[in-house]
């Protein structure tokens, strides 16, 4: 039975059709890799807030070294507002909110207690 091929062309369009398992489609936006439309659309919102001087700082995935569990952890957005550093979680909804997720937001909130940590859904938005 012969099997058809795909071509390298193919491939790649279907490739970007591909979604993640949250079913989340992610885009590049400036050069940065959003795993899904609602961060994209915090980020943005974060861009006006930040020209319009209510933010500074802004910063795409700050990383955390976790000590309590030997992981890295990335968080959604990074900012400053009125002296004190803002970390931001993104969420789509319950589903995307797993129990290795709320682990190490638990540890990064617990080992970072200087930042004010901050949980956005798409209700929120």
């Amino acid at each position: 039975m012969p099997t058809e091929r795909m071509t390298a062309a193919t491939y790649r369009a279907a490739s970007k059709l591909r979604r993640n398992k949250f079913n989340a489609r992610g885009e590049h936006y400036k050069g940065i890799w959003f795993p899904s439309q609602i961060e994209l659309k915090f980020y943005r919102i974060c861009e006006l807030r930040q020209q319009a001087r209510e933010i500074s700082g802004l910063e795409v995935h700050p990383k955390f070294w976790l000590e309590g569990m030997g992981c890295h952890y990335r968080a959604d957005v990074g900012y400053r507002e009125c002296g004190k550093t803002v970390i931001v979680e993104v969420k789509g909804g319950k589903p995307t909110m797993t129990t290795l997720w709320k682990a190490k937001w638990r540890c990064a909130k617990a080992e970072y207690p200087q930042y004010k940590w901050r949980l956005v859904t798409k209700e929120d938005m």
